[in-house]
This record gives structure tokens, C-alpha cells and sequence, in this order.
């Protein structure tokens, strides 16, 4: 696979987003289970890991949009990039 600077940007940003709301609300659940040391030890490998986890789960959640939108365009609905142009100039 040939990747442009431009897709895996555009791959990983959705991912980053998502990973960083689940660490976000699994750090606000468990709170009373992170330690200081914990955190320390392990933020070094949170911070390199995170960009190749966020672009595995942005792949995913490419996949599952790809999925849908395949699924919505073979059921009559228009694309959505039509529908919003359609609508925008003749409104």
C-alpha cells in the first residue's frame, strides 16, 4: 500500500479523536486506580504508541463509513456531498 501524507492525516486524526475520548473517560471511571508512578512509567509508551493506535482504529472507522455509505447508496440515498450541493444552490 502507497499511503499520501494527506490520507494517513486524514486516517489517523478520526482515530486520535476517538482514543483520546475512551483514555479520557476510562481515566474518569477509574480514577482511584492510576497512580502517579503508573502514569510516569508508562507515559513514554502511551506517547510513541499513540499515533499508530490512533491510525489503526481511524483505518477501522474508514472501513465502517465506507460500509455505510455503500449501503445507503445502494439502498437510493443520494451522497451526501450531492444532497448538501443540491440543496445549498437551490435554496
Amino acid at each position: 500500500m502507497n499511503y499520501r501524507a494527506q490520507e494517513i492525516i486524514r486516517i489517523i486524526f478520526p482515530g486520535l479523536y476517538v482514543v483520546v475520548i475512551l483514555c479520557l473517560i476510562c481515566f474518569y471511571k477509574h480514577q482511584s486506580m492510576f497512580d502517579d508512578k503508573i502514569i510516569s512509567n508508562i507515559s513514554g509508551i502511551l506517547v510513541l504508541s499513540l499515533p499508530f493506535i490512533g491510525f489503526i482504529v481511524g483505518y477501522f472507522i474508514e472501513i465502517l463509513m465506507s460500509a455505510i455509505e455503500h449501503i445507503l447508496y445502494s439502498v437510493g440515498v443520494p451522497r451526501l456531498v450531492r444532497a448538501s450541493s443540491y440543496y445549498f444552490f437551490i435554496k
